[in-house]
């Protein structure tokens, strides 16, 4: 065995304790099997995940709240009505009316009248999940166009902020505000990635790593990361995720691949006290 190093048999050891660590991925469809709001007034939907211990309540948002009336320099949220349509979740906001692209979640100058088409919504999705996750991706049954011209805005928020209790409510929070409940910051726990796919399959993946119960899924908002000429085009219809969880910290049990990694460890203490022999 003297042929074998040390090092090499520590550090195989090390990378097979590290694998066995490594956090689960979840996913949760919205196309069905969820419960309906509204919710202490708030319209949300609650579904399962494919981890059994895990459920996410899912409400939409936008900017569309002013302190007199709506209109130009809006820039305070307001839960909003979120609809299932036939490729996924679309928001319609206090701006708009049912139309394609104003019923999906976008940031597209109204074009059905109810207003004079002179200013912008951002449209969200507050997910709300039973425990800390790590969102990796979402995905879309319909976008505005071509994927190309589609962005999509990430936040994760900390834990603790008003979002987080039995109304998950926003309500009367302006962006400022809710650019302060990023979690790290603005640049650290939120961003933005492009939309990639084609045919009705459409995802983006999360471009930064944070561990949060809250997230938000929203058409791109250059107040969370981006420059401003990418908006005004944005637009989807959300139909799930994918995230991650880590194993918890009290958990006693060893992993299937540990034994094996103890294993090389004891050879490594085994050769080296061989050659302390020598």
């Amino acid at each position: 065995m003297s042929f074998i190093s040390k090092g090499f048999l520590l550090s195989a050891s090390l990378v097979i304790l590290a694998n066995s660590a490594l956090a689960s991925t979840d996913t949760a469809s919205f196309s069905s099997g969820y419960q309906s709001g509204p919710t202490n007034g708030i319209e949300e939907y609650k579904f399962g995940t494919s981890d059994s211990d895990i459920d996410v309540w899912v409400s939409g948002w936008s900017d569309s709240d002013a302190s007199s009336d709506d209109g130009p320099g809006d820039n305070t949220l307001r839960d909003e009505n979120i609809v299932r349509y036939g490729s996924g979740w679309g928001i319609i906001n206090a701006d708009e009316s049912d139309n394609q692209p104003n019923h999906s979640a976008d940031n597209i100058k109204s074009n059905d009248g109810s207003d004079d088409g002179t200013w912008r919504d951002y449209d969200f999705f507050l997910l709300d999940f039973d425990e800390k996750v790590t969102l990796e991706s979402a995905s879309f049954g319909w976008v505005n166009g071509a994927a190309s011209n589609n962005q999509v805005t990430f936040i994760a928020l900390n834990d603790g902020t008003n979002a987080d209790n039995t109304q998950h409510d926003l309500n009367g929070v302006q962006i400022g505000q809710l650019q302060s409940m990023v979690m790290g910051g603005v640049g650290s726990g939120s961003g933005y990635s492009q939309v990639m796919g084609n045919n009705g399959s459409y995802y983006a993946d999360v471009g930064f790593e944070k561990s949060s119960s809250l997230w938000i899924v929203g058409a791109f908002n250059s107040a969370f990361g981006g420059n401003s000429n990418l908006a005004g085009n944005d637009g989807f219809k959300l139909s799930g995720i994918s995230f991650s969880t880590s194993t918890p910290g009290g958990n006693t049990d060893i992993p299937e691949p540990a034994p094996l990694a103890l294993m090389l460890i004891a050879l490594c203490c085994l050769v080296r006290q061989k050659s302390i022999k020598k």
